[in-house]
Protein backbone atom coordinates (compact mmCIF):
# COMPACT_ATOMS: atom_id res chain seq x y z
CA UNK A 1 0.00 0.00 0.00
CA UNK A 2 1.31 3.49 -0.61
CA UNK A 3 2.19 5.86 2.65
CA UNK A 4 -0.79 7.46 3.39
CA UNK A 5 -1.57 10.96 2.34
CA UNK A 6 -2.75 14.41 4.00
CA UNK A 7 -5.07 13.63 6.94
CA UNK A 8 -8.12 15.28 6.82
CA UNK A 9 -8.86 19.14 8.39
CA UNK A 10 -12.04 20.18 11.08
CA UNK A 11 -14.38 21.31 8.71
CA UNK A 12 -17.85 20.52 10.60
CA UNK A 13 -19.63 17.71 12.25
CA UNK A 14 -19.04 15.86 9.75
CA UNK A 15 -19.19 12.00 11.11
CA UNK A 16 -21.17 12.98 14.59
CA UNK A 17 -24.98 12.50 14.81
CA UNK A 18 -26.76 12.20 18.42
CA UNK A 19 -26.64 8.27 19.74
CA UNK A 20 -30.32 8.12 19.21
CA UNK A 21 -30.31 8.46 15.50
CA UNK A 22 -30.40 5.05 13.22
CA UNK A 23 -27.94 6.20 10.99
CA UNK A 24 -25.98 3.79 9.20
CA UNK A 25 -22.26 2.92 9.45
CA UNK A 26 -21.54 5.44 6.01
CA UNK A 27 -17.93 6.45 6.59
CA UNK A 28 -16.07 6.13 3.50
CA UNK A 29 -12.69 4.49 4.11
CA UNK A 30 -10.95 5.36 1.43
CA UNK A 31 -7.12 3.22 0.88
CA UNK A 32 -5.32 2.91 4.01
CA UNK A 33 -1.73 3.97 3.58
CA UNK A 34 1.57 3.30 5.75
CA UNK A 35 2.98 6.22 7.87
CA UNK A 36 6.10 3.73 8.47
CA UNK A 37 7.01 0.90 6.66
CA UNK A 38 9.20 -2.34 6.09
CA UNK A 39 10.75 -2.72 9.88
CA UNK A 40 7.42 -2.49 12.40
CA UNK A 41 7.44 -5.13 14.82
CA UNK A 42 4.85 -7.61 15.47
CA UNK A 43 3.93 -5.62 18.49
CA UNK A 44 1.15 -2.66 20.17
CA UNK A 45 0.86 0.13 17.70
CA UNK A 46 -1.28 3.03 19.99
CA UNK A 47 -2.38 6.15 18.59
CA UNK A 48 -3.32 9.66 19.89
CA UNK A 49 -4.71 12.85 17.99
CA UNK A 50 -3.99 16.54 18.53
CA UNK A 51 -6.16 19.57 17.31
CA UNK A 52 -4.11 21.81 16.03
CA UNK A 53 -6.09 24.77 15.18
CA UNK A 54 -8.06 23.09 12.17
CA UNK A 55 -5.97 20.66 11.82
CA UNK A 56 -6.24 16.78 13.00
CA UNK A 57 -2.55 15.55 13.94
CA UNK A 58 -2.47 11.81 14.38
CA UNK A 59 0.44 10.52 16.35
CA UNK A 60 1.53 7.05 16.63
CA UNK A 61 3.89 5.15 18.99
CA UNK A 62 5.01 2.08 18.28
CA UNK A 63 8.26 -0.34 18.14
CA UNK A 64 10.96 -1.46 15.03
CA UNK A 65 13.35 -4.10 14.92
CA UNK A 66 16.24 -4.93 12.45
CA UNK A 67 19.22 -7.42 12.33
CA UNK A 68 21.27 -4.17 13.87
CA UNK A 69 18.99 -3.38 16.61
CA UNK A 70 15.39 -2.11 18.15
CA UNK A 71 13.57 1.46 18.60
CA UNK A 72 11.03 3.67 19.73
CA UNK A 73 9.36 5.30 17.28
CA UNK A 74 6.76 8.25 17.14
CA UNK A 75 5.34 9.27 14.16
CA UNK A 76 3.09 12.35 13.22
CA UNK A 77 1.87 14.54 10.86
CA UNK A 78 3.08 17.80 10.61
CA UNK A 79 1.93 19.42 6.95
CA UNK A 80 3.03 18.57 5.02
CA UNK A 81 5.01 15.33 5.52
CA UNK A 82 4.87 12.47 8.02
CA UNK A 83 7.91 12.88 10.60
CA UNK A 84 9.51 9.93 12.06
CA UNK A 85 11.23 10.48 14.85
CA UNK A 86 13.46 7.76 16.93
CA UNK A 87 12.14 8.10 20.31
CA UNK A 88 15.24 5.84 22.09
CA UNK A 89 17.18 2.76 20.02
CA UNK A 90 18.60 -0.29 21.36
CA UNK A 91 22.35 1.76 20.39
CA UNK A 92 21.35 4.43 22.63
CA UNK A 93 20.89 2.18 25.22
CA UNK A 94 23.81 0.15 25.36
CA UNK A 95 22.05 -2.57 23.36
CA UNK A 96 18.94 -3.06 25.08
CA UNK A 97 15.46 -3.68 23.62
CA UNK A 98 13.35 -1.25 23.39
CA UNK A 99 9.77 0.16 22.34
CA UNK A 100 7.71 -3.04 23.23
CA UNK A 101 3.81 -2.26 24.16
CA UNK A 102 3.84 1.08 23.59
CA UNK A 103 1.21 3.69 24.43
CA UNK A 104 0.36 7.00 23.88
CA UNK A 105 -1.64 10.41 24.95
CA UNK A 106 -1.07 13.42 23.72
CA UNK A 107 -1.32 16.55 26.29
CA UNK A 108 -3.59 20.10 25.61
CA UNK A 109 -0.30 21.56 24.43
CA UNK A 110 0.30 18.95 21.73
CA UNK A 111 2.86 17.17 23.77
CA UNK A 112 3.54 13.93 23.33
CA UNK A 113 3.87 11.70 26.57
CA UNK A 114 4.63 7.34 25.98
CA UNK A 115 4.68 4.91 27.94
CA UNK A 116 6.82 0.88 26.85
CA UNK A 117 8.46 -1.62 28.25
CA UNK A 118 12.66 -1.76 28.13
CA UNK A 119 14.25 -5.41 28.22
CA UNK A 120 17.31 -4.68 29.98
CA UNK A 121 20.57 -7.27 29.60
CA UNK A 122 20.53 -7.93 33.31
CA UNK A 123 17.32 -10.12 32.67
CA UNK A 124 14.88 -7.48 34.19
CA UNK A 125 12.07 -5.63 32.45
CA UNK A 126 11.80 -1.91 32.81
CA UNK A 127 8.47 -0.03 32.38
CA UNK A 128 9.57 3.45 31.21
CA UNK A 129 8.21 6.74 30.72
CA UNK A 130 9.10 9.67 28.09
CA UNK A 131 7.59 12.86 27.30
CA UNK A 132 9.24 15.42 25.23
CA UNK A 133 10.17 19.13 26.39
CA UNK A 134 11.72 21.37 23.25
CA UNK A 135 13.70 18.79 21.21
CA UNK A 136 15.07 16.36 23.58
CA UNK A 137 13.36 13.29 24.71
CA UNK A 138 13.25 12.63 28.83
CA UNK A 139 12.77 9.60 29.98
CA UNK A 140 11.73 7.72 33.68
CA UNK A 141 11.54 4.50 35.09
CA UNK A 142 8.39 3.95 36.56
CA UNK A 143 8.98 0.52 38.09
CA UNK A 144 10.61 -2.89 37.32
CA UNK A 145 9.53 -6.60 36.42
CA UNK A 146 11.27 -10.02 36.25
CA UNK A 147 8.91 -10.85 33.82
CA UNK A 148 7.36 -9.68 30.44
CA UNK A 149 4.97 -6.96 30.81
CA UNK A 150 3.06 -7.28 27.28
CA UNK A 151 1.12 -4.20 27.79
CA UNK A 152 1.35 -0.92 29.32
CA UNK A 153 -1.57 2.10 29.51
CA UNK A 154 -0.99 5.56 29.92
CA UNK A 155 -3.43 8.76 30.52
CA UNK A 156 -3.04 12.21 31.62
CA UNK A 157 -5.36 13.33 34.55
CA UNK A 158 -7.08 16.58 34.39
CA UNK A 159 -4.19 18.52 35.78
CA UNK A 160 -1.46 16.73 33.24
CA UNK A 161 -0.71 14.64 35.04
CA UNK A 162 0.95 11.14 33.62
CA UNK A 163 -0.41 7.62 34.86
CA UNK A 164 0.71 4.54 33.74
CA UNK A 165 -0.73 1.17 34.50
CA UNK A 166 0.49 -2.40 33.60
CA UNK A 167 0.74 -6.15 34.85
CA UNK A 168 3.10 -7.86 36.03
CA UNK A 169 3.06 -10.91 33.45
CA UNK A 170 2.53 -13.97 35.35
CA UNK A 171 -0.29 -16.10 36.02
CA UNK A 172 -1.37 -15.01 39.89
CA UNK A 173 0.63 -11.50 39.14
CA UNK A 174 -0.11 -7.81 39.84
CA UNK A 175 -1.90 -4.98 38.16
CA UNK A 176 0.14 -1.89 39.05
CA UNK A 177 -0.60 1.50 38.79
CA UNK A 178 1.94 4.64 38.95
CA UNK A 179 1.49 8.45 39.27
CA UNK A 180 3.78 11.37 39.14
CA UNK A 181 4.46 13.29 41.93
CA UNK A 182 6.48 16.35 42.19
CA UNK A 183 8.45 14.56 39.93
CA UNK A 184 8.77 11.39 41.34
CA UNK A 185 6.79 8.18 40.52
CA UNK A 186 3.93 7.07 42.86
CA UNK A 187 3.57 3.30 42.52
CA UNK A 188 0.93 0.94 43.83
CA UNK A 189 -0.74 -2.24 43.66
CA UNK A 190 -4.19 -2.47 42.59
CA UNK A 191 -5.12 -6.34 42.15
CA UNK A 192 -2.95 -8.97 43.16
CA UNK A 193 -3.57 -12.68 41.73
CA UNK A 194 -5.07 -12.04 38.86
CA UNK A 195 -1.93 -12.03 35.83
CA UNK A 196 -2.97 -10.71 32.87
CA UNK A 197 -0.27 -9.01 31.47
CA UNK A 198 -1.08 -8.36 28.31
CA UNK A 199 -4.54 -6.89 29.07
CA UNK A 200 -4.27 -3.79 30.92
CA UNK A 201 -5.82 -0.35 30.28
CA UNK A 202 -6.32 2.67 31.75
CA UNK A 203 -8.50 5.74 31.72
CA UNK A 204 -9.19 9.20 34.23
CA UNK A 205 -12.58 10.73 35.11
CA UNK A 206 -13.20 14.52 34.50
CA UNK A 207 -12.45 14.49 38.45
CA UNK A 208 -9.28 13.09 37.81
CA UNK A 209 -10.32 9.29 38.95
CA UNK A 210 -8.16 6.29 37.44
CA UNK A 211 -9.99 3.80 36.16
CA UNK A 212 -8.08 0.41 34.98
CA UNK A 213 -9.55 -2.94 32.85
CA UNK A 214 -7.35 -5.95 33.01
CA UNK A 215 -7.68 -9.86 32.30
CA UNK A 216 -7.92 -11.85 35.86
CA UNK A 217 -6.27 -15.08 34.85
CA UNK A 218 -7.05 -17.78 37.79
CA UNK A 219 -11.11 -17.03 37.37
CA UNK A 220 -10.83 -15.89 32.97
CA UNK A 221 -12.47 -12.88 34.37
CA UNK A 222 -12.61 -9.19 32.61
CA UNK A 223 -12.13 -7.14 35.66
CA UNK A 224 -12.11 -3.12 36.56
CA UNK A 225 -11.05 -1.36 39.53
CA UNK A 226 -11.38 2.68 39.86
CA UNK A 227 -9.92 4.87 42.58
CA UNK A 228 -12.30 6.43 44.82
CA UNK A 229 -10.69 8.35 48.15
CA UNK A 230 -7.95 6.29 48.83
CA UNK A 231 -9.33 3.08 47.99
CA UNK A 232 -9.75 0.34 44.90
CA UNK A 233 -12.61 -0.72 43.83
CA UNK A 234 -12.63 -3.72 42.17
CA UNK A 235 -15.58 -4.65 39.80
CA UNK A 236 -16.10 -8.16 37.75
CA UNK A 237 -17.33 -7.08 34.21
CA UNK A 238 -17.69 -10.66 32.72
CA UNK A 239 -17.00 -14.01 33.45
CA UNK A 240 -15.97 -16.62 32.61
CA UNK A 241 -14.66 -15.33 29.69
CA UNK A 242 -12.03 -18.15 28.53
CA UNK A 243 -8.18 -18.36 28.77
CA UNK A 244 -5.77 -15.57 28.08
CA UNK A 245 -4.76 -14.88 24.91
CA UNK A 246 -4.47 -12.35 22.71
CA UNK A 247 -8.46 -11.73 22.14
CA UNK A 248 -8.40 -11.44 26.26
CA UNK A 249 -7.64 -7.74 25.90
CA UNK A 250 -9.56 -5.22 27.80
CA UNK A 251 -9.79 -1.30 26.44
CA UNK A 252 -11.40 1.60 28.64
CA UNK A 253 -12.29 5.30 28.07
CA UNK A 254 -14.88 7.47 29.89
CA UNK A 255 -17.16 9.10 27.47
CA UNK A 256 -18.49 13.29 28.35
CA UNK A 257 -20.29 12.28 31.53
CA UNK A 258 -18.10 10.31 33.19
CA UNK A 259 -19.37 7.22 32.60
CA UNK A 260 -16.83 4.34 31.92
CA UNK A 261 -17.01 1.78 28.30
CA UNK A 262 -15.01 -0.92 28.32
CA UNK A 263 -14.59 -3.52 25.22
CA UNK A 264 -13.55 -7.03 25.07
CA UNK A 265 -13.89 -10.45 24.18
CA UNK A 266 -16.16 -13.38 25.63
CA UNK A 267 -14.34 -16.56 24.75
CA UNK A 268 -17.25 -18.38 26.27
CA UNK A 269 -19.53 -16.75 24.37
CA UNK A 270 -17.60 -16.74 21.25
CA UNK A 271 -18.46 -12.60 20.78
CA UNK A 272 -16.80 -8.74 20.90
CA UNK A 273 -18.95 -7.04 23.43
CA UNK A 274 -19.28 -3.56 25.25
CA UNK A 275 -19.76 -2.85 28.98
CA UNK A 276 -20.99 0.61 30.26
CA UNK A 277 -20.90 1.74 33.70
CA UNK A 278 -24.60 2.59 35.09
CA UNK A 279 -24.24 3.25 38.79
CA UNK A 280 -23.00 0.31 39.81
CA UNK A 281 -24.10 -2.08 37.49
CA UNK A 282 -22.23 -2.95 34.04
CA UNK A 283 -24.58 -3.08 31.15
CA UNK A 284 -23.06 -5.46 28.33
CA UNK A 285 -24.38 -5.44 24.75
CA UNK A 286 -22.90 -8.12 22.15
CA UNK A 287 -20.51 -5.67 19.55
CA UNK A 288 -20.17 -8.77 16.95
CA UNK A 289 -20.76 -12.76 17.51
CA UNK A 290 -17.43 -13.94 16.13
CA UNK A 291 -14.93 -16.40 17.68
CA UNK A 292 -12.29 -14.86 15.90
CA UNK A 293 -12.64 -11.16 17.56
CA UNK A 294 -9.42 -9.70 18.59
CA UNK A 295 -7.22 -6.42 19.21
CA UNK A 296 -10.05 -3.53 20.20
CA UNK A 297 -9.68 -0.92 21.38
CA UNK A 298 -12.62 1.54 22.01
CA UNK A 299 -13.34 5.51 21.51
CA UNK A 300 -16.65 8.20 22.28
CA UNK A 301 -17.38 10.79 20.50
CA UNK A 302 -18.91 14.58 21.55
CA UNK A 303 -22.20 12.66 21.22
CA UNK A 304 -21.00 9.42 23.33
CA UNK A 305 -21.50 7.28 20.58
CA UNK A 306 -18.71 4.22 21.38
CA UNK A 307 -16.66 3.61 18.70
CA UNK A 308 -14.80 0.84 18.47
CA UNK A 309 -11.91 -0.96 16.27
CA UNK A 310 -10.50 -4.57 16.42
CA UNK A 311 -9.95 -7.65 14.04
CA UNK A 312 -12.17 -10.47 12.85
CA UNK A 313 -11.30 -12.91 10.49
CA UNK A 314 -7.87 -11.39 10.51
CA UNK A 315 -9.55 -8.13 8.75
CA UNK A 316 -9.68 -4.95 10.23
CA UNK A 317 -13.30 -4.04 11.46
CA UNK A 318 -14.98 -0.73 12.68
CA UNK A 319 -18.40 -0.77 14.80
CA UNK A 320 -20.33 1.97 16.46
CA UNK A 321 -23.89 1.78 18.28
CA UNK A 322 -26.10 3.87 16.99
CA UNK A 323 -29.72 3.96 18.42
CA UNK A 324 -28.66 1.20 20.57
CA UNK A 325 -27.95 -1.33 17.61
CA UNK A 326 -23.95 -2.18 17.12
CA UNK A 327 -22.95 -1.82 13.37
CA UNK A 328 -20.39 -3.13 11.75
CA UNK A 329 -17.95 -2.68 8.42
CA UNK A 330 -14.73 -3.83 7.04
CA UNK A 331 -11.90 -1.44 6.80
CA UNK A 332 -8.69 -3.34 5.04
CA UNK A 333 -9.46 -6.98 4.17
CA UNK A 334 -5.87 -7.68 4.48
CA UNK A 335 -3.91 -9.52 7.59
CA UNK A 336 -4.16 -6.86 10.11
CA UNK A 337 -3.26 -6.24 13.92
CA UNK A 338 -3.15 -4.33 16.85
CA UNK A 339 -5.66 -1.27 16.77
CA UNK A 340 -5.66 1.95 17.77
CA UNK A 341 -8.54 3.95 17.31
CA UNK A 342 -9.29 7.84 17.91
CA UNK A 343 -12.33 10.51 17.13
CA UNK A 344 -11.50 13.67 15.85
CA UNK A 345 -13.54 17.08 16.29
CA UNK A 346 -15.90 16.45 13.04
CA UNK A 347 -16.48 12.94 14.47
CA UNK A 348 -14.10 10.86 11.94
CA UNK A 349 -12.89 7.78 13.21
CA UNK A 350 -9.14 7.12 12.98
CA UNK A 351 -7.95 3.11 12.98
CA UNK A 352 -4.03 2.69 13.58
CA UNK A 353 -2.97 -0.95 12.96
CA UNK A 354 -0.33 -2.86 11.92
CA UNK A 355 0.21 -5.05 8.55
CA UNK A 356 2.35 -7.94 9.37
CA UNK A 357 2.44 -9.24 5.53
CA UNK A 358 4.75 -5.55 4.73
CA UNK A 359 5.73 -5.23 8.52
CA UNK A 360 3.63 -1.36 7.93
CA UNK A 361 2.12 0.62 10.46
CA UNK A 362 -0.57 1.45 8.91
CA UNK A 363 -3.44 4.07 9.08
CA UNK A 364 -7.48 4.05 7.97
CA UNK A 365 -9.46 7.49 8.54
CA UNK A 366 -13.38 7.25 8.07
CA UNK A 367 -14.57 10.08 5.30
Amino acid sequence: MPEFGTPPIFVGDVGLAPPDRPAPVVFDWGTPGYVDNGSVDNHPISLALEFRGVLNIPHLAYRTATVTGSALMHTYWDPPNWIRETVLSSAMVGGDQVGYAASIVIDRFGGPHLAYVRARADGRYAVQYVRRSGNRWNADTVGFESTFPASTGIALDPTGTPHVAWGSGVRGGTIKHAVMINGLWKREIIAAGVGGEANVAIDISRTGAPHISYFSEPDEAVQSTRLSGLNWNPDTIRRPVGNKSLQTATSIEFDSDDVAHICYFDGSAGQLEHAQLSDTTWQRQTIEASNTAKFADIALDQFNVPRVSYVSGGQLKYAERRAGVWQSVTVDQSDSRFTSIAIDRSGRPYIAYYDPAQADAMLAIGQ
